[in-house]
C-alpha cells in the first residue's frame, strides 16, 4: 500500500470518528442500559435471585428465612401467573402466553421452572437450620419495597381494574387472582407493623 492511500485510510478514519459524536454515542448507551435496567427489574424474580446470588456467595446467611419467604413468593406467584391467571408473562424481547399454542406452553413452563422454581429449590438446599434465622423483617420490607417502587397489577397484567375486560374464561380467574394479590398485600403490610411492634417491645424491656 503506497504512503498516499495509507494517509486517505487514516484521514477517513479520523473523519468517521469525529461523525460518530463520542458524547451523543455515550448517552445512548447510558439510556439503553438505563432502560434494560429498568425493564428487568419491573418484575419481582430477578431481586430474589440476586438475593439468592448473594446468599450462595456467602452472604445474608443469617437472612435464610427472609430469603426462603422472598423465594417461596417468587416460587407461588409464578405458578399462578403462568398456570392460572393471566397466563400471559411479557417481558421484554419476549411473550409468553401459556394459553395458546403448545410451544409457548413448553415455553412458560421451562421459563417458570427454571426462573421461579429453581432459585427455591437452591435455597431450600442449602438452608442451615442449625443457624439461628431472623424474623422475616428483610424479607417483608424487601417484598414492600418492591410494591412500592413496581405495580405489580400493570406489571402482570393482572387487569384489577377491571376484571370484566378480559374473556369470559378468565373473568372468574382475575377476580381470584386479584383477591389474592391484595389479601397478599394486606398480609404484608400487618406482618411488618406486628413484627416492628414485637421488636420494639423486645427493645423497651431490654
Amino acid at each position: 500500500m503506497s504512503s498516499s492511500r495509507i494517509t486517505t485510510s487514516v484521514s477517513n478514519i479520523y473523519t468517521d470518528l469525529d461523525k460518530l459524536n463520542i458524547p451523543t454515542f455515550l448517552k445512548y448507551l447510558l439510556k439503553i442500559i438505563k432502560n434494560s435496567f429498568l425493564s428487568v427489574f419491573q418484575f419481582f424474580t430477578p431481586w430474589a435471585i440476586v438475593l439468592a446470588a448473594l446468599f450462595y456467595a456467602g452472604n445474608f446467611q443469617y437472612y435464610q428465612n427472609s430469603l426462603l419467604l422472598v423465594s417461596a413468593i417468587v416460587s407461588l406467584y409464578g405458578i399462578m401467573i403462568i398456570y392460572y391467571y393471566p397466563r400471559k408473562l411479557v417481558i421484554p424481547y419476549f411473550d409468553i402466553n401459556v394459553s395458546n399454542d403448545q410451544d409457548k406452553k413448553n415455553f412458560g413452563a421451562l421459563f417458570d421452572l427454571v426462573f421461579h422454581q429453581v432459585p427455591l429449590i437452591l435455597i431450600l438446599l442449602k438452608y442451615n437450620r442449625r443457624v439461628k434465622g431472623d424474623n422475616l423483617l428483610l424479607g417483608l420490607i424487601f417484598s414492600a419495597l418492591y410494591i412500592i417502587i413496581n405495580n405489580p397489577n400493570k406489571v402482570y397484567q393482572f387487569k384489577c381494574e377491571n376484571c370484566g375486560d378480559n374473556r369470559k374464561t378468565d373473568i372468574e380467574r382475575c377476580f381470584v387472582s386479584c383477591f389474592v394479590l391484595n389479601l397478599s398485600v394486606i398480609l404484608l403490610t400487618l406482618s411488618i407493623l406486628v413484627i416492628l411492634i414485637l421488636e420494639l417491645q423486645k427493645t423497651y424491656k431490654n
